[in-house]
């Protein structure tokens, strides 16, 4: 935003207080401590106050200025302004990933089993949970695998291949668990800088007619998308592939692909299924 109007700039206690003395006959006492200064200070202290609620109230009705640099903030009027565009925040997803879990064959491990990382007394550090979303059933090596989906939504439950070590859910004949690769695509609630660079992208190039803007525009607003890349006439005319990347700039999960999907077009045929787990539309 461009610098501060003056009238507002001027606005300290000094200068009121000045201004206001200066309206003083100059035959009456004036000089600080006297009965005139002394009434006339605290207002220009209070009108002082109130520029500074106009300068906050300025700030926050433009959307560059509302939005926050700290990625911990989420500002209320950045929100308000992005919504008259019809552009909301995206919410934060959960990460996923699969477990395997080792035990005795023949072990079902029911859908809904909770497992986590190791907590650290040490450091603090809490321990990140997980559920499985499918059943499970071992075996005759006494293996099997599951998907699971963070406890908690957001970046932490992002985590490296092999912590998760803990059965939260008591299940018997089940030795062991792990997970033999990252959780990923967990993307904590939509920070200020992304939702103004989406805002920005919907008023500077207006999507319409289904060209490329609004394709970039309808998969922006599905949580956990960081970036798209559109190829019109894909498979020939009548198709559009997009090309989809989760918040830390790696392939988007089959979830967020789906999501996306199903957003866009929800009629796609038994192709598009396919296409959709390799993490394109």
């Amino acid at each position: 935003m461009a610098d501060l109007p003056p009238y507002l700039q001027e606005q300290t206690e000094e200068n009121i207080l000045s201004r206001m003395l200066d309206k003083v006959p100059s035959d009456i006492d004036k000089s600080e401590g006297s009965f005139i200064w002394d009434a006339q200070a605290p207002v220009a202290f209070m009108l002082s106050e109130a520029a500074l609620w106009a300068q906050e109230l300025l700030r926050r009705g433009f959307a560059s200025t509302a939005a926050s640099d700290d990625a911990r903030f989420r500002s209320a009027e950045l929100d308000l302004r992005t919504a008259e565009h019809g552009i909301t925040r995206r919410e934060a997803v959960a990460s996923t990933g699969h477990v395997l879990f080792k035990g005795k064959p023949g072990t079902k491990v029911p859908a809904g089993t909770f497992v986590a990382t190791p907590a650290d007394d040490v450091s603090g550090e809490l321990a990140v949970e997980f559920v499985t979303t499918q059943a499970a059933l071992l075996d005759e090596n006494g293996t099997a695998s599951a998907a699971i989906r963070a406890v908690t939504a957001g970046k932490n439950g992002n985590v490296s291949a092999g912590v998760i070590q803990v059965m939260f859910s008591s299940v018997s004949g089940i030795a062991s668990v792990t997970n033999p690769e990252p959780t990923r695509s967990g993307a904590d609630t939509e920070s200020d800088q992304s939702l103004l660079e989406r805002f920005y992208a919907k008023v500077r190039s207006q999507g319409t007619s289904g060209n490329k803007a609004q394709y970039m525009l309808w998969a922006n607003e599905i949580a956990g998308v960081g970036g798209v890349e559109v190829v019109p006439l894909w498979q020939g005319p009548g198709t559009v592939g997009l090309y989809l990347l989760d918040t830390d700039k790696r392939a988007a999960s089959a979830d967020i692909v789906e999501a996306v999907q199903q957003h866009i077009d929800p009629t796609r045929d038994g192709q598009g299924e396919g296409l959709a787990r390799r993490g394109r539309l």
